[in-house]
């Protein structure tokens, strides 16, 4: 969770008499709180009170700067916002503008999709007395450039105030460094040397970017044949424009080690990435801070950037209170949306589309992201922005205190339960399905660091991005293709059909047991039946459907290489329930236009069918139904049952086909039985009839005990 701002100062401690027009959000008890209004209500409703003139003169005075239609005006939105400032910070009065479309009327907690185009600031000098009087949060001037010194200022703020979080002093005062570091010498140098640790400790400070399309040049990296040469020296005009910025923030700051993965890890040397790459967790865990170049898609363009002007601040008018007069500023709004925790437009921060980003942002203590129109920062306490709108921005509808690294930075501490711990890992896993790789073979290595920081006993082993004891919940993964594009199985190194890693080019993951928060046990069971059934006796009729889950009898898990929770050599789940024979079919064209569930692209769906009764398969990849044609034969497993929000019985099976023998590829001579999943169906039980129709469809099934590669 963010830090929740406090101030000692209530609405109103200095006199400040508020009208019916700005009452609601000024007295309000909560730490946030808004009104959104449109002009003509608002001009209805007030009635002169230090914040509405405040309010009309900025408004007169942006109307009169900017060239917008006057039906624009006529159909604006005012949302009047009161907030506690956080901490000491510098005390502004905020109001925003929006021109672009109309909102609904009234009070309201978040305000829709506002992409800023029209949407514009008014606030006052910091310190104002207005402001102060009315305990308002904070809204900040926009620096022209980030390499402004005013940038570098906030960012020591912002350092300054994270050491005092009790969430964020984890780190060691002094760290070891990592195998290699570049040493930035003292002074501004032109010259910095690749350096072998021997053991030191020290504060280092490590970067998170794009490589760009057409990779790095020779000059940022090392190799088996440069690298006598790094250690020499490294001549800093030599590096791409990223990289030589990092060099001057680290040098702002005081930081004299700088870890750059493409410099620091021998490049095209297997044995060494490996090694390394399972040593990033305590590389990113204990560095001082992470500099993320955000808005940069290639190492070409640098940290550093120019502000559009339409961001920078603008002085509309000014107001007489209590014997001092006070500029009112105004500036254009920026959408904020991109740092909630969702897979950001890569046109605003390429970097956090890059799949090994995610851990690059979630472990480090605090990180400062260098995106396009402002800086951004994250700690394990706070996000907050340049611009001064991060306690209360509610673009998209994602507040920034949900923001990706405070939403899934609780992973890393302790959660209150194991049905909390799986939830939270599914969502990791989910964005971090979204996001982009240039070698499918990273798919674990890019997700091993976070995985290092996450297991313990708890957990139990790392198997191919699930927990081994949080199995069979966690295989309750399933592919979403919201593009329509299909997936196909991993490079080689395969990891194991069971495992979500198998499966590559998929849009997302969900999670189809996330009703684990409600479990289906006997007494749920009993009393649900028995609504269903009134008071017969139903225990021997609908055995089949008592609430179990799947039983892991064995995992034999051999992973590849030094990281232990990197690429798989092997992986055999060896897994025990119900299970039933089926038959793969293409769904009948009638039933698909009845079925809502499948998506009005061309793309092929399939059922499970038995007994004349199908139900509906979501596969993994795309199947090749010439070869099904000729074997249609499936296993269908139950893995579990749940509660959703209906009350409603939620039923998870997985689909396997044989493999064929396995010993071509082992040179186990086997005479077990290996299966690959292909797929997943999920069956909901709501009334007697569905009820019925399921244990029909499950009459024959038998305890059975499989194993899948």
């Amino acid at each position: 969770m963010a830090a929740h701002p406090s101030s000692n100062n209530s609405p109103g401690d200095h006199g400040v008499r508020c009208c019916s027009a700005c009452a609601d959000s000024i007295s309000a008890p909560e730490y946030r709180a808004f009104r959104v209004l449109d002009i003509t209500t608002f001009e209805q409703l007030t009635q002169g009170c230090p914040v509405c003139i405040a309010i009309r003169i900025g408004l007169d005075g942006l109307r009169s700067r900017l060239s917008m239609p006057e039906i624009w005006w006529q159909k604006a939105n005012l949302t009047i916002f009161r907030f506690h400032a956080y901490k000491n910070e510098s005390f502004s009065f905020v109001a925003r503008v929006n021109l672009s479309r109309k909102e609904p009327v009234g009070k309201s907690r978040q305000t829709g999709h506002l992409d800023g185009t029209n949407e514009y600031l008014l606030f006052t000098e910091p310190d104002a007395l207005l402001a102060r009087s009315l305990s308002r949060g904070v809204a900040r001037n926009i620096a022209p450039h980030s390499e402004s010194e005013e940038c570098f200022q906030l960012i020591r703020d912002w350092i300054a105030d994270c050491d005092t979080h009790l969430g964020c002093t984890t780190s060691p005062a002094a760290p070891p460094l990592p195998t290699r570091v570049l040493d930035l010498g003292a002074g501004g140098s032109e010259t910095v040397k690749l350096y072998v640790t021997q053991s030191e400790t020290g504060l280092y400070i490590v970067l998170s970017h794009c490589w760009g399309p057409k990779g790095l040049p020779a000059a940022a990296t090392t190799t088996r044949r440069s690298y006598q040469d790094r250690l020499k020296g490294i001549d800093v005009g030599s590096l791409p424009a990223t990289f030589r910025d990092a060099v001057q923030i680290c040098r702002k700051l005081g930081i004299r080690y700088l870890w750059i993965d493409s410099l620091c890890i021998i490049q095209e040397d297997a044995e060494d990435w490996d090694l390394e790459c399972s040593r990033m967790a305590d590389v990113y865990g204990n560095a001082y801070l992470s500099i993320s170049a955000a808005g940069a898609a290639s190492s070409n363009e640098g940290c550093f950037a120019a502000r559009p002007p339409a961001q920078l601040s603008m002085t509309v008018g000014a107001v007489n209170f209590q014997g001092f007069t006070q500029n009112i500023m105004a500036r254009r709004c920026i959408n904020h949306g991109f740092v909630g925790p969702y897979v950001p437009e890569e046109t605003e921060t390429p970097l956090w589309t890059r799949a090994w980003t995610l851990q690059e942002r979630l472990l480090p203590r605090r990180v400062i992201h260098y995106c396009k129109r402002e800086l951004v920062w994250e700690c394990r306490s706070l996000t907050d922005c340049e611009c001064g709108a991060g306690p209360w921005a509610y673009d998209n509808g994602a507040k920034v205190e949900t923001s990706t690294k405070l939403h899934f930075s609780s992973i890393l501490g302790k959660l209150d339960s194991e049905d909390e711990f799986r939830e939270r890992w599914g969502q990791v896993v989910s964005r971090f399905s979204m996001m982009k790789l240039t070698h499918d073979s990273d798919r674990l290595p890019a997700l091993s660091g976070l995985a290092q920081k996450v297991g313990s006993a708890q957990t139990g082993r790392y198997l191919a991005g699930l927990w081994e004891k949080h199995l069979p919940w966690m295989l309750g993964w399933s592919t979403l293709n919201l593009d329509g594009q299909p997936c196909r199985s991993s490079t080689v190194p395969t990891p194991p059909t069971w495992s979500w890693a198998s499966v590559e080019k998929s849009d997302a993951l969900s999670w189809e047991l996330r009703s684990s928060k409600r479990p289906l046990d006997m007494q749920n069971w009993l009393r649900l039946v028995k609504v269903w059934h009134g008071d017969r006796d139903i225990v021997q009729d609908h055995s089949p459907m008592m609430p179990q889950w799947a039983t892991v009898k064995n995992v034999r898990y051999n992973p590849l290489g030094v990281d232990r929770m990197g690429r798989v050599a092997e992986g055999i789940l060896t897994l025990s329930s119900l299970a039933v024979s089926a038959q793969v079919a293409i769904e009948d064209e009638a039933e698909a236009e009845d079925d809502h569930s499948h998506s009005s692209d061309n793309r092929v769906s399939y059922v499970c069918t038995r007994g004349g009764v199908s139900v509906g398969l979501r596969e993994d990849i795309p199947l090749d139904m010439k070869s099904y044609q000729s074997n249609p034969a499936v296993t269908c497993l139950i893995v579990g049952s749940g509660l959703d929000v209906f009350d409603s019985v939620k039923v998870l099976c997985l689909v396997l086909r044989a493999k064929p023998d396995k010993s071509k590829t082992t040179g186990e001579i086997g005479r077990k039985l290996y299966f690959e999943r292909i797929g997943t169906f999920t069956e909901t039980i709501r009334s007697l009839e569905s009820l019925n129709a399921w244990t029909s469809w499950w009459s024959s099934a038998t305890e059975t005990t499989v194993n899948i590669v």
